[in-house]
């Protein structure tokens, strides 16, 4: 009963623990779906990019606690359960494999998970914490001048193991350090290729140019494109700034010609309106003609306007009444008074 709680149960339940995507949970908290966003991945980095340096720094613990957990706790009671077992650290490295494995193909979420960087910190800070914490340092010194974290995990990964190589290579005549000399060698160079296999995207992106930097905000990322497209050159010097905004407006000119030439090609209503546009457009006059046929129109409105006033100024002037008329006016008025 003890083996099977020790090499079954335990197992299963660490490789459970490390199935749990606390990525997609944050996000979810947030009412964002994180596989649509950012480089779709459920890990701690494109948390970060997505949701902020909080939710990726509480999504970076919680994958290292879900690898200390089956690595030292669950070891702990393993060998507690099965006194039989060589150590705690033969029982710790299997537990944390486990959740390491459960990290990357997570049993609850369609076997999609994270690229196994944050779950085997927390099981290597358990069971070799002066290895880890070495390619720790890496890993901050490579993202400090190079500012890519999939650099940076892989660079770390791959120190780790040639630490732990050469550390366990000494240890190699001491007979009760063998087995887990040869365990953790193992365990590290499988961690280490997984790592290497989950970030082949990212080493695609790196070969084209195209990988994002950690902390780059959206406007950088705007001049970058900018920079493909129109030349490093034009974007520097005493008018950088200002043939960056001009590239930035370019690009966002251009997508909107994009999508007004995705919606031209969406067919039915689109079509008909595109089509009676155009015939619109074909039968409408240039304006130079439009100049000339309002130029015909308002002559002859002119024309008329001057004729008619020739025509009062040709007109005889009124004779003035004469002064009789004015007399037997005042006559009249006397009689009637």
């Amino acid at each position: 009963m003890s083996f099977l709680v020790a090499y079954v149960l335990f197992p299963v339940v660490s490789y459970l623990i490390g199935s749990i995507s606390f990525g997609l949970l944050v996000a979810k908290i947030k009412s964002v779906d994180l596989r649509s966003q950012g480089s779709g991945n459920v890990g701690a980095t494109n948390v970060l990019r997505v949701l902020g340096t909080k939710a990726g720094g509480v999504v970076f613990g919680l994958d290292v606690l879900k690898g200390a957990v089956p690595a030292l706790a669950l070891a702990y009671i393993g060998r507690a359960v099965a006194p039989d077992a060589p150590s705690w650290k033969m029982l710790g490295i299997i537990y944390g494999a486990c959740a390491i494995f459960g990290h990357v193909y997570p049993i609850f979420h369609q076997l999609r998970g994270g690229k196994a960087v944050a779950t085997s910190c927390g099981v290597f800070l358990c069971l070799a914490p002066l290895q880890t914490l070495t390619a720790l340092a890496v890993w901050a010194v490579v993202l400090i001048f190079w500012k890519y974290v999939s650099v940076a995990s892989m660079a770390a990964a791959l120190s780790f193991f040639l630490m732990v190589l050469a550390l366990y290579h000494q240890a190699a005549d001491l007979p009760t350090a063998v087995p887990e000399k040869e365990f953790m060698v193992i365990t590290a160079l499988l961690v280490a290729a997984v790592v290497f296999y989950r970030h082949r995207a990212n080493i695609k992106r790196l070969r084209a140019g195209t990988e994002p930097k950690i902390m780059t905000s959206k406007a950088d990322l705007r001049t970058k494109e900018a920079e493909k497209k129109y030349g490093k050159g034009r974007l520097r010097g005493a008018a950088g700034r200002r043939n960056r905004t001009r590239s930035t407006e370019a690009l966002r000119n251009l997508s909107i010609k994009k999508k007004e030439a995705e919606q031209d090609d969406r067919p039915g209503e689109s079509d008909d309106n595109a089509a009676s546009d155009s015939q619109q457009f074909e039968t409408a006059a240039p304006l130079e003609e439009v100049e000339e046929i309002s130029a015909e129109a308002v002559e002859p409105i002119i024309d008329e306007q001057n004729t008619d006033a020739e025509e009062t100024r040709d007109l005889p002037e009124l004779p003035e009444l004469p002064e009789a008329a004015e007399d037997d006016g005042e006559e009249a008025k006397d009689q009637t008074e």
